[in-house]
């Protein structure tokens, strides 16, 4: 079945918000196309097809936030072991929601592998002492794979494309070593 092009614009348009920026956004460009075409232009029962693509403009290693990982030992004491913690990726988006989609295209397009979780060790290589008198523990300063680019989303429709919404998105993966865990450092901490 066809159906005209004003048709298929109402059509388009009931099913979507109105107010959110990036059906705006697709609404303007559909009018272009309208006014651009000055005839009756038929339409079939297609779609806009949404591509989104993740573009990586920088790519560093950082440092992340430390965790505890193991329980206060009251010295004289030493710490061989702790509990192993959950390191997982992270992202930031202007303008939007984070969605699985937005997730799924960083992946894709990050210039490094990524990892979206890794588990730090619960034993450690070393043995660390608190003195007597001082509580300590161990802490755990996972380093992260960071991405900064732009997510965009284009629309295809009727043999052409129509640029939707883009955001800046930054982004951060453990990473992860070939033992399977965590890269990162531990370090005790005394108070």
């Amino acid at each position: 079945m066809e159906l005209p092009l004003e048709e298929y614009y109402e059509d388009l348009l009931e099913t979507e918000e109105e107010t959110s920026p990036s059906n705006l956004l697709l609404q303007d460009k559909l009018d272009r196309v309208c006014d651009n075409r000055n005839q009756a232009t038929t339409f079939s029962n297609a779609m806009p097809v949404a591509i989104p693509k993740y573009t990586e403009s920088g790519h560093s290693v950082v440092n992340g936030s430390a965790v505890k990982v193991s329980p206060d030992a009251v010295g004289p004491a030493d710490i061989t072991y702790g509990t192993s913690v959950s390191i997982s990726e992270f992202f930031s988006v202007s303008g939007s929601a984070t969605t699985e989609s937005i997730k799924q295209a960083v992946r894709a397009g990050a210039r490094f592998t990524w990892t979206k979780s890794v588990s730090t060790s619960a034993s450690f290589n070393v043995k660390y002492s608190v003195p007597k008198g001082r509580t300590g523990y161990i802490k755990f300063t996972p380093r992260l794979n960071k991405t900064v680019g732009t997510y965009t989303v284009k629309y295809y429709l009727n043999n052409h494309y129509l640029t939707g919404d883009s955001s800046s998105v930054t982004a951060y993966s453990p990473i992860k070593l070939s033992n399977g865990h965590a890269d990162g450092t531990y370090a005790l901490v005394l108070r």
